[in-house]
């Protein structure tokens, strides 16, 4: 009869009344409340997966669907609120470490929790269109942790410091980074962005500003040294972003670094000592190439590198005319311009990477 219907899930039988007493309905919300505390208590030995199955289809065909969803809120809700007040006493030195510690204990329990109440997070909570099991656990750590102001700013305070240590040259954990990072993704790309990379970026404009009015007053400073500094942290950055940062954060931090290293600094960089002409007098071929790389990021720069390009080649090739040696001897002046067309395409090849403006600059 339709009263006494069977229901199976694996091995699985049991018969669900039509009708059972409220007595009955909260010894069965009791056990399930039990169950999630157990499981929070990294307990979860205790639990009957069968037992909880049932009570959990029994609740759902009693319509006490809406009570069992506030039951699971409340239970991660409280959980959490009781791990709040030991992280915020939490030292700054342990701090990362013990957030990241809540953070893991409770993926495992939300997960445990989805297990136990599979069958409601694949039927009710579908139909009632409520979120699922894991994303509500995302939900309430972000409201309850995350979103805490004192939490938010111990995060970032602590993030933008072993940033600072690292620039600085300091050893750093780059894991217990990382891991940082991937919470604060795994809670939404838009976690990630409002409570760490916004600030971050705006450190690093005023940290590379500042280091670049350094270098650049510095009349000690040549240009040269001054391309291999800001080659080293591009690099940096790079490493930076590949071993604890997000990779969509790479594309911003390149455009602060060509910004405040190069892009407004052009003028002041193009009238250094030993500058582009001066490596190319010298053959420095690999410093060119430094140079080509990071040039080739703004028009303005790579202007300013084919403009120099042309200029010397020009030169060169005048002094190969006006010689007075060379205008008498016919081999001489021929051999002269083979050895300046040699050195520009080894320039060209080994300093431009091939560089289909920059050969089009040589030809002319």
């Amino acid at each position: 009869s339709k009263n006494n219907m069977t229901s199976t899930k694996n091995d699985i039988t049991f018969k669900t009344p039509s009708q059972i007493s409220s007595e009955h309905v909260n010894h069965m919300l009791q056990e399930i409340r039990s169950a999630m505390n157990s499981i929070h208590q990294k307990n979860p030995a205790v639990i009957s997966f069968e037992e909880l199955y049932r009570y959990t289809y029994v609740l759902v065909q009693q319509h006490r669907g809406d009570t069992l969803y506030q039951e699971i809120e409340k239970s991660l809700k409280e959980n959490l609120q009781s791990q709040l007040v030991i992280l915020l006493k939490t030292n700054e030195h342990d701090f990362l470490f013990s957030l990241n510690q809540l953070w893991n204990d409770y993926k495992v329990s939300s997960y445990l929790i989805k297990e136990i109440l599979l069958y409601f997070d694949r039927t009710y909570i579908v139909r009632k269109e409520k979120l699922q099991i894991h994303e509500l656990s995302l939900q309430i750590f972000r409201s309850n942790i995350i979103q805490n102001p004192q939490i938010c700013h111990r995060i970032q305070n602590c993030l933008l410091s072993l940033i600072t240590c690292d620039r600085e040259g300091s050893l750093i954990d780059k894991c217990l980074f990382r891991s940082i990072t991937n919470l604060l993704t795994d809670l939404g790309v838009g976690v990630y962005m409002d409570n760490f990379e916004a600030q971050y970026l705006l450190e690093s404009r005023t940290y590379y500003s500042a280091l670049s009015q350094k270098y650049l007053t510095d009349s000690r400073t040549s240009f040269n040294e001054y391309m291999r500094i800001v080659r080293r942290k591009f690099d940096d950055e790079e490493e930076r972003v590949s071993s604890y940062l997000d990779r969509r954060t790479h594309s911003k931090i390149k455009s602060i670094l060509e910004k405040e290293l190069l892009e407004n600094h052009l003028q002041t960089i193009s009238q250094m000592k030993n500058g582009i002409m001066h490596l190319l007098e010298n053959k420095k071929i690999e410093d060119l190439n430094i140079v080509y790389t990071l040039f080739s990021r703004i028009p303005q720069a790579q202007s300013f590198l084919l403009h120099n390009l042309k200029t010397y080649i020009e030169t060169k090739g005048k002094s190969v005319m006006l010689d007075p040696e060379t205008k008498n001897d016919a081999i001489l002046f021929i051999s002269s311009f083979l050895e300046i067309k040699e050195e520009i395409e080894i320039i060209s090849i080994k300093s431009l990477s091939n560089d289909k403006v920059c050969k089009q600059t040589i030809q002319k």
